[in-house]
């Protein structure tokens, strides 16, 4: 039991918030699927992830320095959440969290290699 008394352990995460993006992930990945793609003002509100690489972790994720993100100082190095889909010509991503506008891939090879 945890310290609340609910016989689940959500491992620190809101089950609530958790939800619910998984649920704006869902719709979007419909619309992906429909073969609807970003609209202009999703990927302007987006975050730009610069000199992205992919790498590998229980989930995989990208990585790069990030600007215009919610919680993250500008060209700090960031890892994304979960990534869930990537544009085939690889100008933006969606991830569990949200968007992502990409600059072009950087050169490094994957951390996981």
């Amino acid at each position: 039991m945890s310290r609340r008394g609910n016989p689940v352990n959500f491992l620190g995460a809101d089950p609530l918030g958790t939800a619910d993006r998984l649920e704006e992930l869902a719709a979007d990945l419909r619309r992906l699927a429909k073969g609807c793609l970003p609209t202009t003002s999703e990927l302007a509100e987006a975050p730009i992830l610069l000199g992205w690489v992919p790498l590998s972790r229980p989930c995989t994720a990208l990585a790069g320095p990030v600007e215009g993100h919610p919680r993250i100082t500008d060209h700090r190095p960031a890892v994304t959440s979960e990534l869930f889909a990537i544009d085939s010509n690889e100008r933006w991503a969606r991830t569990m969290s949200r968007y992502y506008r990409l600059t072009p891939r950087s050169t490094e090879r994957k951390r996981d290699e």
